[in-house]
């Protein structure tokens, strides 16, 4: 949870420091900042390129049976809890082991032994000697721009015409 106390307290330099950023939007940042949503993003499965699936094109939550899965802590993302739901109601010979943060010793577990670490596609060149594939649920992460509650009069109108763009689309 540290990690993500850290970066909401970037929340509080928007509007300052900067004026935004783009990433994927974790729920726990709900009041902290405004989002504006882009896309919505798959989650993917970041494996070793030794791991008995790091050949495939996708993956299926059956192929997750009996795995080790780093997630992010319960409670950062509505969405990685639901996810955390199916398959712990599903697959009770999964394990989870939470990760507060997604850094360099994180991926060096991941690959050293060979567990899965749920992810998204826009890092997917993260680690050299991982890869990511797709997961097929019906689960999806928002992607978009994150602003401050209070933007600058210049960050404001160019949220309202990126709004506007993605209304004519």
């Amino acid at each position: 949870m540290k990690e993500y106390q850290e970066r909401a307290s970037v929340f509080s330099q928007l509007g300052r420091e900067f004026d935004l950023f783009e990433g994927i939007y974790a729920s726990i940042w709900k009041g902290s900042c405004q989002f504006l949503e882009l896309q919505r993003t798959p989650l993917c499965c970041a494996v070793s390129a030794n791991h008995r699936l790091a050949k495939a094109t996708e993956i299926n939550v059956d192929d997750l049976n009996g795995e080790v899965l780093i997630m992010p802590l319960k409670g950062v993302s509505n969405e990685i809890d639901a996810f955390r739901r199916q398959v712990t109601d599903n697959y009770p010979s999964v394990r989870i082991i939470d990760s507060e943060y997604y850094g360099v010793d994180t991926f060096a577990l991941c690959e050293m032994n060979s567990y899965i670490l749920i992810t998204q596609p826009v890092y997917a060149d993260i680690h050299p000697n991982l890869v990511t594939i797709r997961l097929m649920t019906d689960i999806t992460m928002p992607y978009g721009l994150i602003y401050a509650n209070e933007p600058a009069a210049a960050a404001s109108r160019f949220i309202k015409a990126v709004s506007a763009i993605r209304k004519k689309q």
